[in-house]
């Protein structure tokens, strides 16, 4: 079952939770839909050219942030044809168990031929969300930190989850290489 607005209300207002931090003003007076629309907040780009997923062992390609809205403010940048980068959020979020979050690109982006990567964000995961961004079309691409990119739906889970364990809890968004967890 999809959380509405009032459910996800008081759990972004429950202290104990704080399902989401660093809401604008918009979504708390005004938000869209049955879900919390999520801004991007920093853009990051790749320094190296390989990376590796096997069995036991990973490495993701380390990154180097290229512009943070703490820093250079509501900045626009421009994404060339096929670009990519990774973009992360100003909003965090705090999944407690039981909670699912389903994150989608809002529409603007697909219709600007702007490909993003999304997951989900798995119960016991806190920390910001980041996507793989894409300029998939023929033209240049231009964005502003603090523009609405992504919206994320939360759905209860009807039976036991396990609370997220993974090497990307609280927004971390590059890893040499690693032992995975079994």
């Amino acid at each position: 079952m999809i959380l509405g607005l009032d459910k996800i209300r008081c759990l972004v207002d429950d202290p104990s939770v704080r399902l989401i931090e660093n809401l604008s003003d918009r979504e708390i007076t005004n938000p869209e839909g049955a879900g919390i629309d999520l801004r991007i907040g920093r853009l990051s780009k790749f320094l190296c050219s390989e990376s590796y997923l096997g069995v036991d062992v990973r490495s993701t390609l380390n990154t180097e942030v290229v512009l943070d809205i703490a820093l250079h403010g509501e900045v626009v940048a421009t994404i060339p044809p096929g670009g990519y980068f990774l973009a992360t959020t100003i909003e965090r979020i705090n999944m407690p168990l039981g909670i699912l979050g389903l994150i989608r690109p809002r529409g603007t982006l697909f219709r600007s031929g702007i490909t993003l990567s999304t997951g989900q964000v798995n119960p016991g995961y806190s920390g910001e969300q980041t996507f793989g961004l894409h300029n998939a079309g023929g033209h240049e691409f231009k964005i502003q930190l603090g523009a609405r990119i992504a919206h994320i739906v939360f759905l209860a889970v009807d039976g036991e989850t396990s609370a997220y364990r993974g090497q990307w809890n609280n927004g971390r968004i590059s890893a040499p290489t690693s032992e995975t967890q079994v």
